[in-house]
């Protein structure tokens, strides 16, 4: 497996921090290229990528949602959001990214049973994917809590449709049974999707979830969730698989505080020990 940490436009990262973290067993890291980075052209940024680079990591990248939305049903928002995220794949040739995880978005109540909708997307997004692959960098399409890819059926669908690799978040289905209230069932549900997609993983999330004021927020620490986490990397791991696996800890605490390096490093520790039994 080959571990991947988290930065993001708030990380404080520093030259010490990246240091230690490759030091410790990450081989990878994963750029979130939200605003305002990169197309403001900040030096900082240029300077992190070469600080990371020379650090010998890996580079993967979350592709921005936020104001994008590559699932919309209206063409030209659609069209937009592919043409920047597009635009992208030019400056991550550049830096030599090994993949870039996208959200398949929009904040519409689309349906996979709408076959005119869905004809479209496919097109579009098709479009998307081959554009990454043509600059060496692998597409994968990652499930989320809520919309269309929190199931199953639908992310095999649209993955298989538009010949994309899969970014398999397992916090994401953890935060969703937690919701329902349904964690009993949480190691047979990562099992479940472990299994379906197991031949088109090229990069897993980890991360936990906790209820805080009736509220269930993701990004924590694993603690209380790593055996079974651990259980389905070794599933990929007898499959032959060496996805990328980051760590998408954002938060060190209740209080939001944010994860630092040495938070990352725990945890990493944790899921690592969590898995020495089982091989």
């Amino acid at each position: 497996m080959r571990f991947a940490f988290t930065i993001w436009p708030k990380s404080k990262i520093t030259e010490k921090d990246v240091h230690y973290a490759s030091s410790i067993g990450f081989e990878s890291v994963e750029i979130s290229l939200e605003y305002p980075w990169p197309y403001w052209e900040f030096q900082w940024f240029e300077d992190l990528m070469k600080l990371i680079k020379e650090q010998g990591l890996k580079l993967g990248a979350h592709l921005p949602w936020r104001d994008l939305a590559i699932a919309s049903p209206y063409p030209e928002i659609r069209k937009g959001s592919i043409d920047y995220l597009t635009k992208l794949s030019e400056l991550m040739k550049k830096w030599e990214f090994q993949y870039a995880v996208s959200h398949f978005s929009t904040r519409e109540k689309v349906k996979f049973t709408n076959r005119e909708y869905l004809n479209e997307i496919f097109m579009d997004v098709k479009r998307l994917v081959s554009s990454y692959k043509d600059a060496g960098i692998i597409f994968a399409l990652e499930n989320s809590p809520y919309g269309p890819l929190a199931f199953k059926d639908n992310l095999m669908l649209l993955a298989n449709e538009v010949d994309s690799q899969v970014c398999l978040d397992y916090g994401h289905i953890t935060a969703k049974l937690l919701q329902e209230e349904k964690l009993s069932f949480l190691e047979d549900m990562l099992l479940d999707w472990t299994n379906s997609f197991h031949n088109i993983v090229s990069v897993v999330h980890i991360h936990g979830a906790s209820k805080i004021n009736g509220q269930v927020v993701e990004h924590m620490k694993i603690e209380g969730y790593e055996t079974s986490f651990a259980k389905v990397l070794k599933v990929l791991e007898n499959a032959g698989k060496n996805p990328f696996v980051t760590l998408e800890v954002f938060f060190k605490d209740e209080q939001f505080r944010d994860a630092d390096i040495e938070t990352l490093a725990n945890q990493l520790e944790l899921l690592k020990q969590a898995k020495m039994p089982l091989f």
